[in-house]
């Protein structure tokens, strides 16, 4: 064994690398960066977790070289930056959450545990174009969202301003 470090927390997933750097999750809703050639933390990041631990990492981590994603057992998915650990934004899947994201053609695929279809469950397609990490804009993200007729989202705080630009179709807001 080259090196070894302690997380301070449960791993139940696989590592995710990119070039010298490995991201790791912990059971105990953590994310780390670390230096793969002699495992010296670069970042870490917490992410609070809940009474009932629903914001515990089960999945493992995917990541393009700039972003890391990865899925709460709550279905809350997380994309940060792969430099800084920063949240780049958040969003829900309908069900738990415990399979690893996919990327593919710039776009981040999650699946989700559900035994019905409750309303957010039908999958959306988020394209970021403008962020933290593609053009290294901290005050503005601009992201084009896809979903289909009927679909719907729970209430969500996020850690920046909001704004909805409807294209095409209609918003509902109740």
């Amino acid at each position: 064994m080259k090196w070894a470090y302690d997380t301070g927390g449960r791993i139940n997933s696989s590592p995710s690398i990119s070039g010298n750097r490995i991201f790791v999750s912990t059971y105990a809703g953590s994310i780390f960066c670390l230096r793969a050639s002699d495992g010296h933390k670069l970042w870490n990041k917490y992410f609070r977790r809940d009474v009932l631990r629903y914001e515990s990492f089960y999945a493992s981590l995917s990541t393009d070289g700039q972003r890391v994603f990865t899925i709460a057992r709550s279905g809350k998915i997380y994309a940060v930056s792969a430099s800084s650990g920063h949240r780049i934004w958040t969003a829900r899947v309908g069900g738990l959450g415990y399979s690893t994201p996919a990327i593919a053609h710039g776009r981040v695929f999650m699946g989700s545990e559900s035994s019905d279809d409750p309303a957010g469950t039908k999958p959306k397609l988020i394209d970021e174009y403008i962020g933290r990490v593609n053009s290294r804009t901290e005050m503005l993200s601009i992201a084009h969202m896809r979903s289909p007729q009927g679909w719907s989202e729970p209430g969500q705080s996020p850690e920046f301003d909001e704004f909805t630009v409807v294209l095409a179709g209609m918003v509902r807001v109740t």
